[in-house]
């Protein structure tokens, strides 16, 4: 179920007004996505959670950013301990606001928020979350004797199946969507083979067209120098230049970057490019990088 106001625990049973724990999904600095089990509480029509200041959540998320969130909320009573009953969610998207450690004092918030800091506030960093947009339920206001109705279940997997294709479609159309990056040798060099996510799993139209710019990396100096011109490719695969690998650092290996650009009519924002590592150690070439444009570049 989509919503537009968030489920408090008023006509729906409990809700996020009685949330402790929550998931909450971020990208890091390097473009690596990561989920991370915080203590929560609701106060306001805003979720705060308290985190270590040297944590990963405390370094990775800054003011004004924006997270997804998932709190589990706990249903079924007593008939849990008979029966597996999974709890109802609630999911949303959420602009952050950090409080550093030490900048909240526990006698000036609600009680419930005054729980949830530590006595030492240094040892605590409080991120503030607003909610965005509308709230994702799963399981909310609808009772459990109907979750057995094998039509109703089936009702509500084909919803959380669509809502998931959705969310899927939207987000993977929003940066170049390159992957499944390989290396296959082949006479006389090696072959660099990619695939457009969009495109397979039919979030966007074929028509495509790619890009590629070689650089030599040189791994201890770590400066890049760009070999030749961009050339264009009529698949998605590439033939690794003998000039684009680096000098050979001190562990022995030599590194190649590819920055791939995609070209494609409805999606502008693809012609950003990924920009792929390779590694040659011993007559063996992996993928060790993927550096990704962000939404926002």
């Amino acid at each position: 179920m989509s919503r537009l106001s968030p489920p408090l625990g008023d006509e729906d049973g409990p809700g996020l007004a009685t949330a402790s724990f929550a998931v909450v999904s971020y990208v890091t600095p390097a473009r690596k996505p990561r989920s991370s089990g915080v203590l929560c509480a609701a106060v306001d029509h805003r979720l705060y959670l308290v985190v270590a200041p040297d944590s990963w959540k405390a370094r990775h998320i800054a003011t004004g950013d924006e997270v997804a969130v998932t709190v589990p909320i706990r249903r079924g009573g007593v008939l849990t301990l008979i029966a597996p009953i999974p709890p109802a969610t609630v999911s949303f998207h959420a602009a952050a606001t950090v409080h550093p450690a030490g900048s909240v004092d526990r006698a000036s918030v609600p009680k419930k928020l005054a729980k949830l800091l530590p006595k030492d506030a240094s040892t605590g960093c409080l991120i503030e979350l607003v909610p965005t947009g509308r709230f994702l339920t799963y399981g909310i206001g609808t009772p459990l004797l109907k979750m057995r109705n094998p039509a109703a279940a089936r009702y509500l997997t084909d919803v959380i199946i669509k809502r998931r294709d959705k969310v899927v479609n939207y987000w993977i159309t929003r940066t170049n969507p390159l992957d499944r990056f390989l290396v296959e040798p082949v006479i006389g060099g090696a072959l660099l083979t990619f695939d457009n996510a969009a495109i397979r799993l039919r979030a966007a139209q074929p028509g495509a067209s790619y890009k590629v710019r070689w650089s030599a990396l040189d791994n201890l100096a770590r400066t890049a120098k760009p070999v030749g011109d961009e050339v264009a490719l009529d698949r998605t695969c590439a033939l690794v230049p003998a000039e684009a690998w680096g000098p050979t650092d001190d562990t022995g290996a030599r590194y190649a970057v590819a920055a791939i650009r995609t070209e494609h009519a409805t999606f502008p924002a693809w012609n950003r490019p990924v920009d792929v590592t390779l590694r040659e150690r011993g007559g063996v070439i992996d993928v060790v990088g993927i550096a990704r444009p962000s939404n926002a570049e």
